[in-house]
């Protein structure tokens, strides 16, 4: 009788540690999401106000775009083109930065793959 307690203490244990495993790969997904919509604004506020900076200095659109990419880059995200404006008046610059998260296991899920490109819209001025 005593044999069988040993196997039910290793079965519950088993099942206990698989469940952690797969509780912590979700929680992870959750977080890199979460964090991910927070990084995603704030680098769209310094890549607008980047550009917005270098306009300031040139007056050419292409180089404050230039400007904003170079800084997305550096970070794994993209600017769509058409979104990127620039009031001539006062310098002010409005963009749409794009960023896909960083998972284990979302973007193998076909369905799931959209919630995993994030998209912002920065905007900024010149500093004086």
């Amino acid at each position: 009788m005593r044999e069988d307690t040993g196997s039910v203490v290793l079965g519950w244990l088993t099942k206990i540690v698989l469940l952690l495993g797969v509780l912590g790969m979700l929680a992870f997904d959750g977080i890199s999401l979460v964090r991910n919509e927070f990084t995603v604004a704030d680098h769209a506020n310094t890549a607008a106000s980047a550009a917005a900076d270098t306009y300031a200095h040139t007056h050419d659109v292409q180089q404050a775009y230039d400007a904003a990419l170079a800084l997305a880059i550096t970070q794994s995200e993209t600017i769509d083109p058409h979104s990127f404006t620039v009031r001539p008046t006062d310098g002010h610059v409005l963009l749409t930065l794009r960023r896909e998260a960083q998972t284990l296991w979302l973007y193998r899920v076909g369905p799931l793959k959209k919630y995993l490109t994030q998209s912002a819209l920065g905007e900024g001025g010149p500093s004086s």
